[in-house]
């Protein structure tokens, strides 16, 4: 399985992110201290596996407070699945 795209609607400081990723190779994603590349690590894993409830409060929730949500775009073989995830808002 490997992730072809991510859209974030609401995680941490992202708001309405959408990025593709290279579907023939490797995709880095780098920027300075504090440009949100950890929040773009657990945002992935809690896509995949659950949104922690021990999560950061910021990276919870938006400042509005509205639940995190997004998803991947991953394919297997010739198959292309969309993995959405959202936290109920009273998490």
């Amino acid at each position: 399985m490997r992730i072809d795209g991510i859209e974030i609607e609401r995680f941490g400081a992202w708001r309405g992110f959408s990025q593709s990723l290279h579907p023939q190779g490797l995709s880095v994603i780098y920027g300075p201290n504090e440009a949100g590349k950890t929040t773009l690590l657990r945002f992935i894993r809690g896509v995949l596996y659950g949104f922690s409830p021990f999560e950061q409060p910021h990276a919870r929730r938006s400042q509005r407070g509205e639940p995190m949500s997004g998803a991947l775009r991953v394919r297997h073989r010739d198959q292309t699945f969309d993995i959405h995830r959202a936290s109920r808002g009273d998490d």
